[in-house]
């Protein structure tokens, strides 16, 4: 899934920085919308999955309400898109005067974007706790614990070593103005 967040970057940056190209070009307004399509169907697939191996569907899809409107809304940018004409559903929701079609369709664009941030953000998390769990094992940080309690002792011996030799020299200098 992480593969197919990243592959709607470029997708996303075609969309938005070529603009007038992909709106000029029929093969790659038809491009884009395939590759659109098929991030959305994984997208899709992965989430009816989650959804029916899940206990609680509803509470499911209740706490991840961000992923189902990334999976609803192009589903319903493409039905405004293409029944705005002669939609009598849009005109009695009247959703056609207070969002046009243009307007949910950047929107579904945003909702992605931001899905796959929080998937990226998803995938940092898991990436630092395979690390964690890989990586700082007791007896690791044990050994870590050990290496440095031993290098304080070498510290304090060459301390305590230092503070004799600087005894003995007062003690000298001592004996020196009593005689």
């Amino acid at each position: 899934m992480l593969v197919f967040a990243v592959l709607i970057l470029p997708v996303l940056a075609l969309e938005f920085v070529r603009a007038d190209d992909v709106r000029a070009s029929p093969a790659l307004a038809l491009t884009v919308h395939a590759g659109v399509a098929v991030i959305w169907v994984a997208f899709a697939t992965e989430f009816a999955v989650k959804v029916s191996a899940s206990r609680r569907p509803f509470v499911y899809s209740k706490e991840r309400w961000l992923d189902l409107a990334i999976v609803l809304l192009p589903v319903l940018e493409f039905a405004l898109s293409t029944l705005a004409d002669a939609a009598p559903v849009a005109r009695l929701l009247r959703l056609t005067r207070a969002v046009a079609p243009e307007q949910l369709a950047r929107m579904g664009q945003l909702y992605r974007l931001r899905g796959l941030l929080m998937k990226a953000w998803r995938a940092v998390l898991v990436l630092r706790l395979v690390a964690k769990l890989t990586g700082n094992t007791p007896a690791k940080q044990l050994r870590t614990l050990e290496a440095q309690i031993a290098e304080a002792e070498a510290a304090l011996a060459d301390l305590r070593g230092q503070a004799d030799e600087l005894r003995r020299q007062c003690r000298a200098a001592e004996v020196g103005r009593v005689e």
